[in-house]
This record gives C-alpha cells, structure tokens and sequence, in this order.
C-alpha cells in the first residue's frame, strides 16, 4: 500500500512540474524546428533518443501528433513509422502498468473528468477486444489517458500488447507521411496529390472502424 501511494505522488508531481516548466510546449508544433535541431543534435543516437522520447511522452500525457509528425521529417515514412511504433508501444505498456498498479480509483477519476474516455471503459467491459482495435486505428480517442483506462480494466496484457502494436501502424504511417511530405524535395503538385491520398486514408481510419463497430453492436442487440 506505502509503494502504492508514494507511486502514486511521484506521477501527480512529475505532472505537476511538466505543467509548470511549459514541457508540453517543447512537443508542441510551435515549437517543431527546435525539436528537430535537438534531436539531430544526437547523431547516430536519435533513433534511440527519439524513441525513449516518444515513450516518456505517452506517458506522462504529452500530445503525439506533432512527435509523429516530427518523425517523418526526421527519418522519413518508413522509419519514422517504425520509430513512432516502438516508442509508442513502450509508453503504452509501462502506462497500461501504471494504471493497473495504482488502481482503477485514482485512474477512474481521471477518466471521469473526460466524458469520451468514460464512455470507452464502459465499451471495454461490454464489448472486449472490438473497442480496443477500433480505439487504437480511430485518432479521435484521448490516446494517452486511455492507456492508462486500459491498465484498469480486465483486459490481458498480452492481447493489450499485441493489438495496440498492430493497429496503431496504420494511422503512425499516415501521420509520419505527412511529415515526410513537409519537407520533401518532391514538386507542389505531386504534394497535392499525396495529401489527397493521405487525407482519405485518414479519413477511412475514422470511419470504416466506427461503422463496424456500430453494425456489430446492432447484431448483438438483435440476437438479444
């Protein structure tokens, strides 16, 4: 129990001072050239230093996307992508733990303050491994927060694991695309036309995920 709240008192302070010193604005796309300079700054080391990067981000709630943009820019889609993943996949996993050794309470709390992520541990109870691939493909759900909402639940880690691993490449791919079209070499036009595509498959991931999930959820219903 002593462990238990000293854990828990060590994160709210880590929060705390993350508010306090501005770190979100570090990550934020304000501020996205000096992050690229700093990570560079590293060399050979970036890969490595962008991962552990990524990793604390998700844990301690910092905004993804401009990371994830960042990392198509600095390494290009295919290890951008391949860098995002691993870093990702790291701080889902040590925030999955963090909420499952704190307890649902203090995790639930949190979770409550946001009517969304209420809504997805609910999901999660009545309809299992469904919620949580449609969670990880669709970029709307609080991504951070509901790592965290996950590590409370009855889910096995395993299957946590595995399934957020695979389904949070295709939206990783997307998003790093984008930051390789940034600064790409290619002519406007061409940049257009990637976009395009990109902005489609976009807007597939937000869609297509929803639409089953509501068909399956309306074929349980009937066969009750």
């Amino acid at each position: 129990m002593k462990k238990r709240i000293f854990m828990l008192l060590t994160f709210i302070i880590i929060i705390i001072l993350i508010k306090q010193y501005n770190i979100y604005y570090f990550f934020s796309f304000e501020n996205i050239s000096e992050l690229k300079l700093y990570i560079k700054s590293f060399g050979i080391m970036a890969p490595c230093v962008f991962i552990l990067m990524f990793a604390l981000a998700t844990v301690l709630f910092v905004p993804g996307l401009p990371i994830t943009v960042l990392s198509g820019i600095l390494f290009g889609a295919f290890w951008g992508t391949v860098y995002v993943v691993i870093g990702s996949t790291i701080g889902v996993s040590l925030a999955f733990f963090i909420g499952r050794y704190i307890g649902r309470e203090f995790v639930k709390k949190m979770a409550g303050k946001n009517e969304r992520m209420s809504r997805l541990d609910n999901y999660i109870k009545e309809q299992g491994n469904t919620i949580l691939i449609i969670s990880r493909l669709v970029p709307l759900f609080p991504f951070n927060l509901q790592n965290y909402v996950y590590g409370i639940t009855d889910i096995k880690f395993g299957t946590y694991f595995w399934y957020s691993l695979i389904f949070m490449v295709p939206g990783t791919f997307i998003y790093t695309c984008f930051g390789a079209l940034a600064y790409s070499s290619m002519t406007m036009d061409k940049i257009i036309i990637y976009s395009s595509f990109l902005l489609i498959g976009l807007c597939t991931l937000i869609i297509l995920p929803k639409k089953f999930f509501n068909l399956k959820a309306e074929m349980v219903n009937n066969n009750k």
